[in-house]
């Protein structure tokens, strides 16, 4: 049986008109076949390599020049860590110890696991952050404002 892309009614497998509405329908292109685990593994690798490599520029940013524009900076490894996790179907509230598990256990580590991580420091981040912007950095304006005055 055929779905008819119009009103979504079945078609039978040998018609190429649709018996509820008229619609023609035509042959479906072959579906792209599926990844195989290699290769979802090796994407998984090159997105949890970028955003290790996005959260240390973040952090480097943000204890070398400004705690704001290093938060920006690490939220976005945040936010490409996030959704790829997020495609796993085990990535559920219920059940995140086994999944956090399952990222950190050694054959996925280098991939799920270094998301996980940069996805689980997101709490350390902000506190740092917000001392940092709020202390450090209104010292630093400060300072200059002192030295530009005396």
């Amino acid at each position: 049986m055929k779905i008819c892309p119009k009103c979504k009614g079945n078609v039978a497998d040998g018609l190429n008109v649709c018996t509820h509405c008229g619609a023609v329908i035509t042959p479906q292109a072959a579906k792209p076949k599926k990844k195989d685990s290699t290769e979802v593994k090796r994407d998984n690798q090159a997105i949890a390599i970028t955003s290790v490599i996005i959260t240390l520029v973040g952090i480097f940013i943000m204890f070398q020049v400004s705690a704001l524009v290093g938060m920006i900076i690490y939220l976005i490894a945040f936010a490409l860590s996030f959704n790829e996790l997020r495609k796993d179907p085990e990535f559920r509230p219920e059940t995140i110890v086994p999944f956090a598990k399952k990222c950190l256990s050694k054959e996925n580590f280098k991939g799920m696991g270094l998301m996980f991580l940069v996805v689980a420091i997101l709490p350390l981040m902000a506190v740092i952050g917000s001392y940092r912007w709020i202390v450090t950095d209104t010292y630093r304006e400060v300072e200059s404002m002192y030295n530009d005055y005396y």
